[in-house]
């Protein structure tokens, strides 16, 4: 699966913890957010800059930027974690692991999305 057919997949199954997500699947739609991440990180670096410099539209416009996109990565975080929550189920293991994002384990969650897929998600298939 390619960068855009597993972007549309993921906000097709917006919030969908049910099923399994393949290793494409997931870590295209990955990608995807750490750019959006990015993107909203800028303006707000040029909102810095500009209160260093003392230019008050430059930090107008770089907080308002920010700040929008920033609602914009409020509106991934459910996709996001559905769809780790179904590439853990492809991997065999439960959804409820993503709980180790919020006590500072989330490397483990991305290693364990990192394994290869296995006949144990068969029990997470939507039927």
């Amino acid at each position: 699966m390619s960068f855009k057919p597993a972007t549309k997949r993921a906000f097709a199954k917006y919030a969908q913890f049910e099923g399994r997500a393949s290793r494409s699947e997931f870590w295209w739609f990955y990608l995807a957010t750490v750019l959006l991440g990015f993107v909203a990180l800028a303006p707000a670096l040029l909102g810095f800059v500009g209160v260093v410099t003392e230019s008050g539209a430059v930090a107008a416009l770089g907080f308002g930027l920010s700040g929008l996109l920033m609602l914009a990565l409020l509106g991934l975080i459910i996709p996001s974690i559905s769809s780790q929550v179904r590439r853990l189920h492809d991997v065999g293991f439960s959804g409820w692991l993503v709980l180790l994002n919020f006590v500072s384990l989330g490397t483990v969650v991305l290693v364990l999305c990192a394994l290869e897929t296995s006949p144990n998600g068969d029990q997470y298939n939507i039927r």
